[in-house]
């Protein structure tokens, strides 16, 4: 194996340089912080222009109206 190259039961894990002691393996992330299907769930937030959009569909939105300072809104 050259120099630099990862064995391959070792691949799964990812190796940093560290100074002096040489190679180590890098700390895992718990499963609550990991990204995925998780984060996705319904927000209960509304982005400004999602606001807009929903007051339109209500006809509560009326033309020339400025976009600040607008009612809460729950999402559908």
């Amino acid at each position: 194996m050259c120099e630099g190259q990862i064995p391959t039961a070792m691949s799964s894990f990812v190796i940093a340089r560290s100074g002096r002691f040489g190679y180590r393996k890098s700390m895992s992330l718990h499963r609550s912080l990991r990204s995925g299907g998780a984060t996705a769930a319904k927000r209960n937030v509304l982005k400004r222009g999602e606001r807009v959009a929903l007051l339109k569909k209500r006809g509560l939105w009326k033309a020339g109206s400025k976009p600040v300072g607008l009612p809460k809104t729950k999402p559908e």
